[in-house]
């Protein structure tokens, strides 16, 4: 049985207790915070990268699913095993170690792209920077002047590699390369700040999550980039009309729940 069947078979179960759980609480949560989150200081102090969707604990995690993507040279980044992994026309040509974002401050995991390539920033950077297209803050792929941190969760959200490995990376990917990055979730979901509704307009961590849980469903929403786009409305409203609900492209409690199988609100 897979598993659109499965949810057909527990569909009328799962609205009724979506439905309970919903009117049993309160409406909404707390306001989005909508300041950008950056890891460009490396400085210790300042405020960390609020995590949000996230595994429940012993759950391995969703794992973005990506597509086969149309361009020659694809980066992989697996934050659990701190490794970057370039491939080209689909086989695997370098691999190099990273670090990772340190507690509080979680690597965006998604699908992203290479968006700016630059020199010479020095510093914490390194000599070089590629930078991704992650819409809540300011993220990339940089040297380091730390090596003892390579291998560890020791940044501020950035990929760090050894400056002779950035370097190698930089000059073989152009800019527009997809970047994939894998890896478990901070906190469950229903711990997040962010709250339902969610909508078109809204980006973060969260909507990457509802993004990979719809591609899961068999609701394809396209690029899992934390965007709430056109897409992602689509993929919604095709799952709202496979249960007959209210058909409006909005990801309310009663949607999280038939997606994620839990009550988490």
């Amino acid at each position: 049985m897979n598993a659109r069947e499965r949810r057909v078979l527990g569909a009328a179960a799962a609205l009724t207790l979506a439905v309970t759980a919903v009117a049993a609480l309160a409406p909404s949560g707390p306001a989005r915070d909508a300041s950008p989150i950056t890891c460009a200081s490396q400085a210790d102090g300042g405020a960390p990268a609020r995590a949000t969707l996230a595994r429940a604990e012993g759950d391995p995690g969703i794992r973005p699913q990506p597509r086969i993507p149309d361009a020659p040279m694809h980066i992989v980044i697996d934050v659990a095993a701190r490794q970057l992994t370039l491939y080209k026309n689909g086989g695997a040509i370098r691999r190099f170690p990273v670090a990772v974002g340190k507690p509080g401050w979680s690597s965006p995991i998604g699908e992203w792209r290479v968006v700016r390539k630059a020199r010479d920033w020095g510093g914490g950077f390194g000599t070089r920077w590629l930078g991704l297209d992650v819409p809540w803050g300011i993220y990339g792929i940089h040297g380091t002047n730390k090596d003892w941190s390579i291998g560890g969760a020791e940044s501020h959200g950035c990929f760090r590699m050894f400056s002779r490995d950035v370097e190698d990376l930089w000059d073989l990917v152009p800019e527009g390369t997809p970047v994939t990055v894998r890896g478990p979730w901070d906190l469950p979901f229903w711990q997040s700040p962010a709250r339902p509704p969610f909508r078109t307009g809204e980006n973060g961590q969260a909507i990457v999550y509802l993004q990979l849980l719809l591609r899961r469903e068999g609701f394809d929403p396209g690029v899992a980039d934390g965007r709430y786009h056109q897409g992602t409305e689509a993929a919604v409203r095709g799952l709202q009309r496979f249960y007959g609900l209210p058909e409006d492209g909005v990801v309310g409690r009663l949607v999280l729940r038939l997606l994620d199988g839990r009550d988490a609100f």
